[in-house]
């Protein structure tokens, strides 16, 4: 049999909660990394005496280095395994995670972080593919479902270390220009659950379908035997024999990688992959490179019957130089709108899971976007303090979630050796609307808060059409059990 018909067989148990929890501490330290950039833009602005231009600067540095690094990273992991991928650059990015913590200024800080980011969209992307092929295909979208709550767990722990830490206002100083405050020691706590991640792939096996499609089937045969084993299953007794399975590929030249990218960019595959990489686009760009200012706008939450966008107007984070006239503002005090922004996520995590048991695919994807819009359109005219902060909340949150559901679409859509690869430069290229969305809104909020917030309603107009063109798909099913 192959792989999927193995998986299958063998059922859901042990093996599949194990690999889960893993990748859950992968996404909830890739949440981490990426949003601490939200509380950095207000802990850095009086020690570094940051502009408006040098914050956006900091706020896109590691989404530009997950840019810059996706395809290679794609090519990588179908080359050399996604286990390998994932051990191999999560020491690069807890690396330069601590050594971005000791930058003296915002400029090597910046190009810190965007190292950090070249790392980091190993977890970020690699990931999904390597849960997915560790459970029966029926399993899939709840599988990623499951594992993406990561993303809200990270998004709970920023504020919950922040609240834990930052108050203490605790500093050393080891040198003339370096000074240990809070906010540094802040950035060593969030990679702890890198780390744990990171000691955690060491006890899973490589995926059995990688295995499988480069020519090693004694490996990928362990691999299943370490899955029957945890779920408390006697191999012998399973009768698997991995046989039929495609003609599998040695490793080649970097030369003839970039050659099988070309199968991407033909049909069947190049219709669906486009739909699904301007659909995450979308999402980048709205709930990633508007959500990263989330924490610093509303750090300075205003109790005043006031729209949106006249809250942001008047906030000192755009302000467009340093200004030496008024006292410099570097304290996060508002912990508890960043925790109800993770919870709510969680929440919306919750309900996409449900909706996919009920829902085709697409029709979730559809629907999610398509309440964005609705909401983006209400901040135009929406005052009151509380429902100002759950439209925007739920405007960021609602096709956040969506990230992982619309890459598994992407996955079911390209063959399985070329899964890492399309993966990864689907979202490589896909992180330029988080990239794009952070400038906008750091340098044109200023400029236009209404007309820059309306550029965002309607992209998720726009991404409400490609997911309706996706095509059909089996619904996951609830027959999850323990065997």
């Amino acid at each position: 049999m192959d792989v999927d018909m193995a998986l299958l067989t063998l059922g859901f148990g042990c093996a599949q909660v194990f690999i889960t929890v893993v990748c859950i501490l992968l996404s909830l330290y890739v949440a981490s990394e990426a949003y601490i950039v939200g509380y950095l833009l207000v802990l850095t602005s009086c020690e570094f005496a940051t502009t408006s231009g040098e914050k956006t600067l900091l706020a896109s540095a590691a989404m530009f280095g997950m840019v810059v690094s996706g395809f290679f990273i794609g090519v990588f992991s179908d080359k050399y395994g996604r286990k390998f991928a994932l051990l191999l650059t999560m020491i690069g990015s807890l690396t330069f995670s601590f050594i971005s913590s000791l930058m003296p200024e915002v400029y090597s800080m910046a190009v810190m972080r965007f190292i950090v980011g070249c790392f980091l969209s190993t977890p970020a992307a690699v990931t999904i593919g390597y849960i997915m092929e560790f459970f029966a295909p029926k399993w899939h979208a709840l599988a990623v479902s499951v594992q993406v709550q990561g993303i809200a767990l990270g998004l709970f722990y920023i504020p919950a270390m922040g609240w834990a830490i930052l108050p203490s206002h605790y500093s050393l100083r080891i040198s003339s220009n370096i000074e240990l405050r809070t906010w540094r020691f802040y950035m060593w706590g969030i990679t702890l659950p890198g780390w744990l991640a990171f000691v955690g792939l060491f006890f899973v096996p490589e995926s059995p379908y990688f295995l499988m499609y480069a020519q090693r089937m004694e490996k990928a045969t362990k691999s299943l035997q370490w899955v029957c084993r945890l779920n408390g299953k006697k191999w012998d007794e399973m009768n698997i024999t991995l046989t039929g399975q495609p003609a599998g590929r040695e490793r080649g030249t970097w030369k003839e990688s970039f050659s099988e990218l070309v199968r991407i960019f033909k049909r069947p595959v190049l219709r669906n992959f486009l739909i699904c990489t301007f659909y995450i686009f979308g999402i980048f760009f709205l709930s990633v490179g508007f959500g990263v200012w989330y924490p610093a706008i509303r750090n300075e939450n205003s109790k005043e019957s006031k729209t949106l966008c006249q809250i942001i107007e008047a906030h000192t984070v755009f302000q467009k130089s340093a200004n030496k006239t008024k006292p410099c503002q570097d304290q996060m005090t508002n912990f508890l709108d960043p925790m109800f922004y993770a919870l709510t996520y969680a929440l919306m995590f919750l309900v996409v899971t449900g909706l996919v048991l009920c829902l085709p695919r697409r029709y979730v994807m559809a629907l999610h976007v398509g309440v964005a819009c609705l909401l983006g359109i209400s901040l135009n005219f929406i005052q009151h303090p509380l429902g100002v902060l759950i439209a925007f909340t739920l405007m960021l949150v609602v096709p956040g979630v969506l990230i992982g559901l619309a890459s598994s679409a992407l996955a079911g859509c390209v063959p399985v050796e070329l899964r890492g690869m399309a993966l990864c430069l689907a979202r490589s290229l896909s992180r330029l609307g988080s990239v794009v969305g952070s400038t906008l809104v750091g340098l044109l909020m200023k400029v236009s808060c209404v007309a820059t917030l309306n550029i965002f309603v309607i992209y998720m107009a726009v991404c409400v059409v490609l997911a309706l063109c996706l095509p059909k798909e089996l619904r996951a099913t609830i027959g999850l059990r323990f065997t």
